[in-house]
């Protein structure tokens, strides 16, 4: 077709049409409106490659952000989140306080009947999540607002690191009552990594959602919409056969959403366009998905 593509066959990219996720997306933002007591201000979303949690990491950040807070968000698969998100933390805090200036003797006049003085930065502070988490949500309290922290890729969390972060945002949010939330995205490996470790007994307390397949009412509307959105059409039984194939896996579907676009001539997508694209989506994901995956099992 010649309109651009809808599609997002891209790991962590939105979806044209975020369809079946309702239920977490409205339980979390629900969460920051009640207050620290709610169970979802600290949720874990668990679930296999392409089914979309990254996706909805993004997406509970941009509610948040719409309703004033403040949104921190990295991936652990990498050393030093807890140090990324200690300076993400500490720059937030610095543009709402704004760092005073330091004055320094710089002259003197002749006589000595005056005195001139000089602005200089002040020292970098030392990073101190707690502290930094702190006074940040004591200054975004009196707005009803606050800060949610979102890591990614929580399995292959550094452990000392994990205790850390956990620790940190189990003291200010549940015993200091400030507005603090945290959604983590994690394989389900997790369960025998971060979750499995009993000195870390704060995520084992988070609420859990397993992020699965689409049922075939979302799965539809998530080809569909886009489809019809752009000014395409596609048949029944191009479309039955497409919900069928993608067995409701996110990663899949976007996938023969885009190849089913890609392949229309015109602005039809017929069941013999969606067969080709089926082919191409499944070769697709056997290099994306399933060739990481038998190469992950092979080295454990």
């Amino acid at each position: 077709m010649t309109s651009p593509n809808p599609f997002a066959p891209t790991f962590g990219a939105s979806p044209p049409l975020l369809a079946g996720r309702d239920k977490p997306i409205h339980n979390i933002t629900t969460a920051l409106e009640s207050g620290p007591n709610h169970p979802d201000r600290t949720v874990i979303f668990t679930g296999m490659r392409g089914s979309g949690k990254t996706v909805l990491l993004n997406e509970v950040e941009d509610r948040a952000q719409q309703k004033g807070w403040i949104a921190i968000s990295h991936d652990a698969s990498t050393p030093g989140f807890v140090d990324r998100v200690a300076r993400d933390t500490d720059r937030e805090l610095e543009e709402l306080e704004g760092p005073p200036p330091i004055k320094r003797l710089s002259g003197v006049e002749a006589g000595g009947f005056g005195v001139e003085f000089e602005n200089v930065p002040p020292e970098p502070r030392t990073l101190d999540l707690r502290h930094s988490l702190t006074e940040l949500t004591n200054r975004l309290v009196q707005h009803s607002t606050g800060v949610l922290i979102t890591i990614d890729e929580l399995q292959n969390a550094d452990r000392t690191e994990a205790r850390v972060l956990g620790s940190v945002i189990q003291h200010v949010a549940r015993r200091q009552a400030k507005p603090v939330a945290f959604v983590g995205a994690a394989l389900p490996s997790i369960e025998d990594t971060i979750l499995a470790d009993q000195a870390i007994t704060f995520f084992q307390r988070c609420s859990r959602y397993e992020i699965g397949p689409l049922d075939p009412t979302a799965t539809r509307a998530a080809l569909v919409v886009p489809i019809n959105d752009q000014g395409g059409f596609i048949t029944t039984d191009a479309l039955n056969l497409a919900v069928k194939e993608s067995r409701g896996y996110p990663f899949v579907v976007q996938l023969i959403g885009f190849h089913m676009w890609e392949l229309a001539d015109g602005q039809e997508i017929t069941q013999e366009v969606a067969v080709s694209a089926i082919d191409e989506a499944n070769n697709r994901f056997a290099t994306a998905i399933m060739g990481p995956t038998w190469r992950q099992l092979s080295k454990a």
